[in-house]
């Protein structure tokens, strides 16, 4: 769920359920981001996980970031190349 609080800065917050049906084995994810338009179709997001998803293999980056992340998000569309 995402929220515009002005043109440029906005807020989300997200809700995530796994269900792995060959091990039996389900998981859910919670997190919040406040993001800024940096420019039309560039977003800069950070958020913060409070429930996350842990897997073993990536058990150095989870103590090495505490939750934190940054998301960049980029909408592509023939208006950026000029297509139409």
């Amino acid at each position: 769920m995402e929220y515009d609080l002005n043109l440029r800065w906005y807020t989300a917050a997200d809700l995530r359920y796994i269900r792995l049906q060959p091990l039996n084995e389900s998981k859910i994810g919670v997190s919040v981001e406040f993001g800024y338009l940096l420019m039309r179709n560039l977003q800069l997001g950070l958020g913060y996980a409070f429930l996350n998803f842990e897997d073993p293999d990536f058990s150095y980056r989870d103590q090495m970031f505490n939750n934190f992340f940054i998301t960049l998000q980029m909408k592509f569309s023939e208006n950026i190349f000029n297509w139409k």
